[in-house]
């Protein structure tokens, strides 16, 4: 979990302070220092959604971004969800299979996929080098941050 102030190194729990994290510091208008180069190397990954992936997260005010990286092994049951927020999904490397509405998408590297609210959706697969991509949510998704102990928003039909 990052905030997008300076408060990393305690949140990720490294004693090296500054050398928890690669970040740029920025001030904002009143003064506090912001954290705007993200590493996503040093923040700490938990398992994902589904065996076979895992992810890290940062949130802010109003988005929220998830990296997932997904073995060529992940296991896929089909189900779709939905929820209220966009979401768009930035492919890095690899290959997955979506079902985006009625629409089936295999996105690859470069592919950028939008997910409009409330429209039923999924990852149905990955292609035989697994996949890398960034998921970017607004409103931001609090749910997907280490340590979140609330109730999901997805929504399965």
């Amino acid at each position: 979990m990052i905030v997008v102030e300076s408060a990393l190194p305690a949140i990720v729990g490294d004693a090296a302070g500054e050398d928890c994290a690669k970040m740029e510091h920025l001030h904002d208008d009143q003064g506090r220092e912001r954290d705007m180069l993200i590493d996503w190397n040093k923040l700490p990954k938990v398992k994902a959604l589904r065996a076979g992936a895992t992810r890290g997260a940062i949130c802010g005010e109003k988005l929220s971004a998830v990296r997932v990286w997904a073995e060529p092994t992940a296991v896929f049951d089909g189900r779709l969800h939905h929820h209220e927020h966009e979401q768009l999904l930035v492919m890095l490397k690899g290959e997955i299979h979506l079902r985006v509405g009625d629409k089936d998408i295999v996105a690859r590297p470069g592919d950028m996929v939008f997910f409009p609210p409330h429209t039923n959706h999924g990852a149905t697969g990955v292609g035989p080098e697994g996949a890398e991509y960034y998921e970017i949510f607004s409103p931001a998704r609090t749910d997907q941050l280490p340590g979140w102990i609330g109730p999901s928003i997805m929504i399965y039909d």
